[in-house]
């Protein structure tokens, strides 16, 4: 990152928190990993002239938006001062729909320079059909799920109101957002850092080489609404089930042995109800649950139960804690993944519930969303992305390839539909007997 040693910059707003600073270096040394990426595919006629309006509307509400990451006196600190024609807005056609996938893998793994800026956005337009895709890409140390909602939601909303009433509407003005580190408490988590290894699984590569592939399983909202009854009859919480469920699937795939380290993406964003003044729609709000889990010796019921509990307690005791200020300690482990052939064993998910993005804007209709990110650190095998979508329930299986091939990911995806659809019916089995009955 650009060195600055000016003592007096009026352009510095504040240094990274803790957990800014470490998505910033995974970010920077590894490739854009971390790196989030929403896809809104809507119908409906938005002009290149009104996308790039939009664009410029939002820019000038949200601080963050305006900002870059710079290095000064060997700390990282948010600059201010990004112009927007000096971040990447792009308005494209293609001639199908199918080549939208190109646009969305160039979206994951072309890392932002966040010397530059720490966001773009693009809106590519099918020529073969009335269907388009909003791109928004974006650096996680100013954003989290709810950030990139919040944008999604705000660029939907302008563009309704300027096709309906030809202005764009009065928005928030947002400054920078505080991090979420003064919130939190001094002290040490009383859990021992999870200890896992190097599983050249697939195919062992270099970072430089790799690329983020994924698997989409959904649930439609008739299985969807099943599965949630059964979780209510049950009195277990879908998200404790979907993650039970994938930690058997990975043991099924041979991904999960004893002990299995699977983190858990924790959002912090209720501290903010007490605190109006970290009340702000993007920000990095959140912390990791890294819990020991041994899929094969439970039920699905039993695993569920068991993580629960275990996540609660991490939450209660971990995730509202600081993170250590050890910048040595991190290059150390960062330097470690940079030098890797293949991914480490264990897991990670992140759990949204229903996103914040309707399936109708005046005249603009939401038909499909995605949630993506960088993974080509291969810190985990695999990281799954949940949320529910008009009803349907999304599953994004994202993980390094060829470190994991897609072969192997395809049996991830099918073992947890197959174990989520056998839930929702009543059966509980354990990850022996539900191997046996797919080979069978």
């Amino acid at each position: 990152m650009h060195t600055n040693t000016s003592g007096n910059d009026q352009r510095f707003l504040r240094q990274l928190g803790e957990m800014e600073m470490r998505m910033a270096l995974f970010h920077e040394k590894l490739n854009g990993s971390t790196q989030g990426v929403q896809v809104i595919y809507f119908n409906g006629d938005i002009t290149a002239e009104l996308f790039r309006n939009i664009a410029s509307h939002i820019h000038a509400h949200y601080q963050a938006l305006q900002c870059k990451i710079e290095q000064r006196d060997d700390t990282l600190w948010f600059s201010e001062g990004v112009n927007l024609d000096q971040i990447e807005i792009s308005y494209c056609e293609t001639m199908t729909s199918e080549s939208l996938d190109t646009f969305i893998h160039n979206a994951v793994d072309t890392p932002i320079d966040a010397n530059k800026s720490l966001w773009r956005l693009q809106l590519v337009k099918c020529l073969d059909s009335n269907q388009n895709a909003l791109i928004l890409s974006a650096h996680h140390s100013i954003i989290d799920a709810n950030g990139m909602h919040e944008i999604g939601n705000v660029f939907f909303l302008s563009a309704a109101h300027y096709l309906a009433e030809n202005t764009l509407p009065e928005l928030t003005h947002y400054p920078l957002q505080k991090p979420i580190d003064d919130l939190l408490h001094d002290g040490t988590p009383p859990f021992a850092t999870p200890s896992a290894y190097q599983q050249p699984h697939d195919g062992p590569c270099p970072i430089k080489y790799r690329k983020t592939h994924w698997q989409t399983l959904v649930i439609s909202k008739e299985e969807n609404s099943k599965f949630t009854e059964r979780c209510q009859q049950d009195k277990l919480k879908p998200h404790s089930v979907i993650s039970a469920a994938l930690c058997q699937a990975l043991a099924d795939a041979g991904l999960a042995h004893a002990p299995f380290v699977f983190g858990t993406a924790v959002s912090l964003r209720f501290l903010q109800d007490s605190n109006p003044e970290y009340q702000h729609p993007l920000g990095c709000y959140m912390a990791i649950a890294s819990n020991m889990l041994e899929p094969e010796k439970m039920d699905l019921n039993a695993l569920a139960e068991h993580y629960n509990r275990e996540l609660m307690q991490h939450i209660m005791l971990g995730c509202l804690k600081k993170l250590p200020s050890n910048l040595s300690a991190l290059n150390q482990g960062i330097n470690v993944m940079q030098n890797n052939i293949a991914f480490t064993q264990g897991a990670g998910i992140t759990n949204m519930a229903e996103v914040g993005i309707q399936t109708r804007y005046g005249d603009l209709i939401i038909n499909d969303y995605r949630m993506l990110a960088n993974r080509v650190s291969a810190n985990f095998s695999m990281v799954a992305h949940c949320y529910e979508f008009n009803g349907s329930q999304i599953i994004g299986l994202v993980y390094p390839s060829p470190c994991l091939s897609d072969a192997t990911a395809v049996t991830v995806k099918t073992s947890l539909r197959e174990r989520l659809l056998s839930y929702a019916d009543g059966i509980n089995l354990t990850q022996n007997e539900e191997a046996a009955v797919t080979a069978g």
